[in-house]
């Protein structure tokens, strides 16, 4: 099991950019986005993360999460 932080992701001019962490085991990934108040930002940027990693990825299910530190 890797983790990443920052991993950067570019698949095209609209979908690029840096997940804050990326955890890859050999058959998942799970992308947790952190974010300091703002819980729906958090979830349209890690809804738009997954869909980018789609992209590239030859998965079908991928695991996402959005924190804010204390919730």
């Amino acid at each position: 099991m890797f983790l990443y932080l920052e991993y950067p992701l570019n698949v095209n001019n609209w979908l690029k950019g840096n997940l804050d962490y990326l955890l890859r085991s050999t058959n998942n990934l799970l992308v947790i986005e952190a974010k300091k108040d703002d819980l729906t930002r958090g979830f349209t940027q890690l809804a738009v993360e997954l869909i980018a990693l789609s992209h590239i990825e030859e998965q079908n299910v991928f695991y996402g999460a959005v924190t804010i530190g204390d919730v």
